[in-house]
């Protein structure tokens, strides 16, 4: 008989393994009885279970190494195909079949955790994965890019236990142990970009619309700027919870700032003044 279509990979894998009828090595105890004797079933509800996940990771797009896209589709047949023996181990038992499958899935769960990190999927939280997207930039060692995955995986677990954790501390104190004081604040420059960007255009307009902006080189002015925003939220960011020293080191910023800033934060006292003026100025 020959085959109008080839077969899918799925597909493919449940014949091979039906007609090898090998049992594959990492079942344990009665998971390996539940298996031969329910080959078929067991294979299929894995192999739906599996087809579903990798269809989400590959409609998200963030994993494009095919190889990491095959090792992590192992590993999540492999607990698919442990989870499913175990309806017919406890087939009328729905709380017993209902927390092996719990006890298989956390499990797996960290080295699952570990492989979708490094691949590129978003676990963990934002800034450890920002700190994977920029590991060449921040010219992390294999050692550092290993550490950071750990640190997926414990704040992964961690956000599940405590979603209201203090994550930023978590992670400051994990960055500082694994990257360098230089890698740590290049970093903090990469996160902060964009919204130091914004307060810099923002500062330049307000100069310009109380045409304060005289006698100043924009372009110079712009880098001023864009220094004086970045130190300052970086010391905000750093010292987020301690008042005392994040108020002490605004304090010591503020006091070096450019003329620019010294301008604008002129503007209330200005305008208050010119307001008591017009107050009180009668014919």
């Amino acid at each position: 008989m020959k085959l109008k279509k080839p077969l899918n990979a799925g597909l493919f894998l449940l014949v091979s393994l039906l007609a090898t009828a090998q049992t594959p090595s990492f079942l344990k105890g009665n998971e390996v009885q539940a298996y031969n004797q329910h080959t078929s079933e067991v294979t299929l509800l894995a192999n739906a279970a599996v087809g579903e996940e990798m269809a989400r990771m590959t409609l998200n797009g963030h994993i494009r190494d095919a190889a990491k896209l095959a090792d992590i589709r192992n590993l999540l047949y492999e607990q698919e195909i442990r989870k499913a023996t175990y309806h017919f181990i406890h087939p009328d038992d729905e709380v017993a079949c209902y927390e092996s499958r719990q006890r298989i899935i956390k499990e797996y769960r960290k080295p699952l955790v570990r492989k979708l990190f490094l691949a590129g999927e978003i676990v963990g939280s934002y800034n450890c994965r920002m700190v994977m997207r920029n590991k060449d930039t921040l010219r992390l060692s294999p050692t550092q890019q290993a550490a950071m995955a750990e640190v997926a995986v414990e704040v992964d677990q961690r956000l599940k236990d405590d979603p209201s954790m203090d994550l930023r501390g978590y992670e400051l104190a994990a960055f500082r142990k694994i990257m360098s004081a230089r890698q740590v604040d290049f970093y903090l420059t990469l996160k902060l970009h964009d919204e130091v960007m914004g307060q810099m255009t923002a500062s330049w307009t307000k100069l310009k619309d109380h045409q304060l902006d005289y006698g100043l080189d924009s372009t110079a002015v712009a880098a001023e700027l864009y220094r004086y925003h970045l130190s300052r939220d970086k010391a905000i960011y750093l010292n987020y919870n301690n008042e005392e020293l994040r108020n002490e080191s605004v304090r010591v910023i503020n006091e070096a700032a450019p003329l620019a800033i010294r301008r604008i934060n002129a503007i209330p006292a200005a305008q208050k003044a010119k307001a008591a003026y017009n107050g009180s100025f009668s014919w």
